[in-house]
């Protein structure tokens, strides 16, 4: 073995929690309708970032992970992936904050994660590196020394992504 592992985390935040009553619809074509009242958040990314647009079904939503005080929660995507964001559930949750700036794992790093590159890509009906070679230029990226310590961040934006990989190798 290598000692291979995936090196890239891709994180937003919710930019907006709103309050849908029931048959309130979500998406492009209203793909998705409210079961009955419920919260929702808005998260800055889609398809022109790279997000895979295939990660639509209704009856088993994709799902994405989302920090909250209570810990780390697991939450599905409603409706279609728009062009410039994303609409996750925040009806399940038990917090009664506001989730509004919690952070969002669109793409993780850890090996046995939903969210991993290969289960998103399988999801998606795509390869693995078509998922990494469609994230946007426009995504700062901050890469993450390894074993030099401290990071090297890149642009402004609502999404980063993380690469775990040695900083003079990154730039190099």
């Amino acid at each position: 073995m290598l000692g291979l592992r995936p090196a890239v985390t891709w994180r937003s935040t919710v930019v907006q929690v709103k309050a849908l009553e029931t048959g309130a619809t979500v998406g492009y074509g209203s793909r998705w309708t409210a079961p009955g009242p419920t919260r929702v958040g808005l998260v800055p990314v889609g398809y022109a970032d790279g997000y895979p647009a295939q990660l639509v079904d209704s009856g088993n939503p994709h799902r994405v992970l989302i920090e909250t005080p209570a810990g780390t929660r697991s939450v599905p995507v409603l409706g279609a992936v728009s062009m410039d964001q994303i609409v996750i559930d925040l009806g399940g949750l038990e917090s009664t904050e506001s989730l509004q700036g919690s952070q969002v794992v669109l793409l993780s790093d850890q090996p046995d994660s939903t969210v991993g590159l290969h289960p998103l890509a399988r999801r998606a009906g795509i390869p693995p590196h078509a998922v990494l070679t469609s994230l946007s230029a426009s995504i700062p990226r901050v890469y993450v020394a390894d074993s030099q310590g401290g990071s090297v961040r890149s642009g402004v934006r609502g999404s980063t992504l993380e690469s775990n990989v040695s900083v003079g190798r990154a730039l190099a």
